[in-house]
């Protein structure tokens, strides 16, 4: 598939917002003979966002930058996702991408997922390519394990395999989240290392947590959440370990998203849990953490 040169096409330019997700349950099942973790999870997405332009130009480049210096450079999934579009459709364009970060680095949200899925979504728009999702999910799975999640644009989904496998949930009720990062990123190639595979005794949940989910019953859902990958994650940053016992000693319940370093709890609306959690918030911010309200998206 070959984009016809347009003369109207380098004035062209897409905007699209990349989404968080946190993950409510992930279980790490066993590892594949390439090294890959097979896991399943129950992924929400969440209105927190990083901002992505593109634009398309006559060089057959990807030029790349991004708020977060660290991040310039030709590893982040915006570059390789689009290097991708270009060599599989044979584009005779190439590509500006300006990427604008406020989901944290290494915070175990699907952030540079998020950016690679919706670096293929923008340039599918902005060149009228028209591609079925599978045809994207097919790239996406080159990408990361968590893009096809983000290109399913489900609010909900069981994930499995690697990640790259996305069965969509017909839950239609938003929760509220508080988030808290200690700013300070985790290797997800570390966490996983360090979790011991398949020596869990937690009883398979999910079909539990999904009822409690779409019954918006917190206490259900906060007694069958389960992350395997936390106390791997604790272990090898003490900050998790002091943010998890500071939201015990207020009564809340607190866990881990991803492979960290990010922790959520459950918001509900009772006026008590709101003068607590403003509380905590501030106390978190004192800390130099970074916090942030969010809900499902």
């Amino acid at each position: 598939m070959q984009e016809k040169q347009n003369p109207f096409l380098w004035q062209r330019k897409v905007r699209v917002l990349s989404p968080a997700k946190i993950n409510l349950y992930l279980n790490v099942t066993g590892r594949y003979k390439n090294g890959f973790h097979r896991i399943e999870s129950i992924v929400n997405r969440i209105n927190l966002f990083d901002e992505i332009v593109i634009k398309a130009i006559p060089e057959r480049k990807v030029f790349f930058f991004c708020d977060r210096e660290e991040l310039n450079n030709e590893d982040n999934l915006c570059v390789k996702a689009a290097m991708l579009m270009m060599k599989r459709y044979q584009l005779k364009c190439g590509f500006n991408i300006l990427l604008k970060k406020n989901i944290p680095i290494g915070g175990g949200m699907g952030g540079g997922s998020s950016n690679g899925a919706f670096t293929l979504l923008g340039i599918d728009k902005l060149l009228k390519l028209n591609l079925s999702f599978r045809k994207l999910t097919r790239i996406g799975e080159m990408l990361g394990s968590d893009v096809n999640f983000f290109l399913s644009r489900c609010k909900w989904a069981y994930v499995k395999g690697r990640g790259e496998k996305v069965i969509p949930l017909d839950i239609r009720v938003k929760f509220k989240y508080l988030l808290v990062y200690p700013n300070v990123g985790i290797s997800t190639a570390r966490v996983y290392k360090n979790t011991k595979v398949g020596l869990t005794k937690f009883i398979n949940n999910v079909n539990i947590l999904i009822h409690a989910l779409k019954r918006q019953d917190y206490l259900l859902v906060e007694k069958t959440s389960f992350n395997g990958l936390e106390k791997s994650a604790i272990t090898l940053c003490r900050k998790l370990k002091d943010i998890k016992t500071s939201f015990r000693k207020e009564g809340f319940f607190c866990q881990m998203t991803g492979s960290g370093s990010t922790f959520f709890m459950l918001l509900d609306k009772s006026l008590e849990t709101k003068k607590k959690v403003n509380a905590l918030v501030r106390r978190m911010q004192d800390r130099g953490f970074w916090t942030f309200i969010a809900q499902t998206y």
